[in-house]
C-alpha cells in the first residue's frame, strides 16, 4: 500500500528529533563553558566585571581641558606651605626645606593611596581579588621612602559598608568631559537604586568625619570658599560635595543619567566604623563654578590636573 512507506518513515522522526536537540544543548553547553573559560567575549554571558562596565567614550588625555579637582581649588584658601614652613622653621631656611619635602612626600603618598584605594573598591565590584596593600617610594633631597602601604584599615571598613549596603554598578571610574566648558572629570561610582541612580565617593581623609560620625562643616579657623561661594566653609566635606556635584553635572549634560542621590563614604583607617553622608544638591554652587570657567577659561589652558589621567582624590 502506498502509505506504508510514508507512515514507517514519520516514526522516525520524534527520535531523530530528539537526538537532534539533545545534540544541540550539548554542544550549546560546551561552547558557552568555551566562552566562559577563554575571554568571555559575550556581554551577555559573563558576570559583572570592570571591562564591562559601560564608559564615556570621551578620550580626554592630550585635550586642554581642566580637571574638576582644579577648578573646586580655585573657589578655596591655598595653603601657603612656604610660609607656613618657614614660621615653623624659625627662619632657618634648610629646616624650612625639609619641612617642606615631607610635606610633598605626605602628599603624594595620600594621593596614590586614595587612587590606590578606588582601584581596590573598583576590584572588588569586578569580582576581582584585593591586593590589600601597595607599594611607595620617593626619593628627595632630605626625604628618602621606599615601603609597602597597607590599605587593611579602609578594606576592613569598605568590607562593613559592602555587606549593609548591596550596590549594583552602573559605571565606575568613567571620564567624562564637557566639550564646551572644557570641563574633565573621572565621575567616581554610579550605582542602580531601585528607581533611581545615585553617585557615591569613597574618601580616607580623617578631617571630613567628627568623632560622633558627623560631617565637619565649619572649619576651626574660619575659612570659607571664595568667588561667589562664601557660604562654603572651607572644610575637606564641602570641597569633596562640590566636587560630586560637578561630576553628577557632567553625567547629566553629556551622559544624560540623572543623579537622584549623592553619598560620601567615609573609610578613614583611624575610623572604628565607616560613615556615610548625604550630600546635598548644589545647582546654584554649580552654576557660579560653571560661570567663572566660562569667564576665565583662558585662565586654566594647558593646566588639566590629574583626573583626565590616573585620576586622584
Amino acid at each position: 500500500m502506498p502509505v506504508s512507506p510514508l507512515i514507517s518513515i514519520l516514526s522516525f522522526l520524534p527520535p531523530l528529533l530528539m537526538l537532534l536537540f539533545v545534540a544541540a544543548v550539548g554542544f550549546s553547553a560546551f561552547y558557552i563553558s568555551k566562552l566562559r573559560r577563554y575571554g568571555r567575549r559575550m556581554s551577555f554571558l559573563r558576570p559583572f566585571s570592570w571591562r564591562g562596565m559601560r564608559r564615556s567614550p570621551v578620550r580626554t588625555a592630550a585635550l586642554p581641558y581642566v580637571s574638576v579637582s582644579r577648578v573646586v581649588e580655585v573657589f578655596f584658601p591655598p595653603f601657603n606651605a612656604r610660609e607656613r614652613a618657614e614660621q615653623m622653621a624659625g627662619g632657618d631656611s634648610g629646616k624650612a626645606a625639609r619641612i617642606m619635602e615631607e610635606w610633598e612626600m605626605k602628599r603624594r603618598r595620600e594621593q596614590q593611596a586614595a587612587i590606590m584605594l578606588k582601584r581596590e573598591i573598583g576590584s572588588y565590584f569586578s569580582h576581582r581579588p584585593m591586593q590589600g596593600s601597595f607599594h611607595f617610594s620617593f626619593a628627595g633631597r632630605y626625604t628618602t621612602v621606599d615601603t609597602d602601604i597597607s590599605l587593611a584599615g579602609e578594606e576592613r571598613l569598605f568590607a562593613a559598608f559592602a555587606w549593609h549596603h548591596k550596590l549594583r554598578p552602573y559605571r565606575v571610574a568613567s571620564v567624562i568631559a564637557d566639550t564646551g566648558l572644557r570641563l574633565v572629570g573621572r565621575v567616581p561610582f554610579v550605582f542602580r537604586e531601585q528607581v533611581c541612580f545615585a553617585l557615591y565617593d569613597f574618601k580616607r581623609n580623617a578631617h571630613i568625619t567628627d568623632p560622633d560620625g558627623r560631617p565637619v562643616l565649619r572649619s576651626a579657623d574660619g575659612a570659607h570658599a571664595t568667588r561667589g561661594l562664601e557660604h562654603l566653609s572651607d572644610t575637606p566635606y564641602w570641597r569633596h560635595a562640590l566636587k560630586m556635584n560637578l561630576y553628577r553635572f557632567l553625567i547629566g549634560k553629556m551622559e544624560h543619567i540623572e543623579i537622584a542621590r549623592m553619598y560620601l563614604v567615609d573609610l578613614s583607617p583611624g575610623r572604628k566604623q565607616y560613615a556615610v553622608h548625604n550630600v546635598p544638591l548644589m545647582p546654584q554652587e554649580v552654576s557660579t563654578v560653571c560661570a567663572y570657567l566660562e569667564a576665565h577659561r583662558d585662565e586654566f589652558i594647558g593646566d588639566s590636573g590629574s583626573e583626565g589621567g590616573q585620576g586622584g582624590d
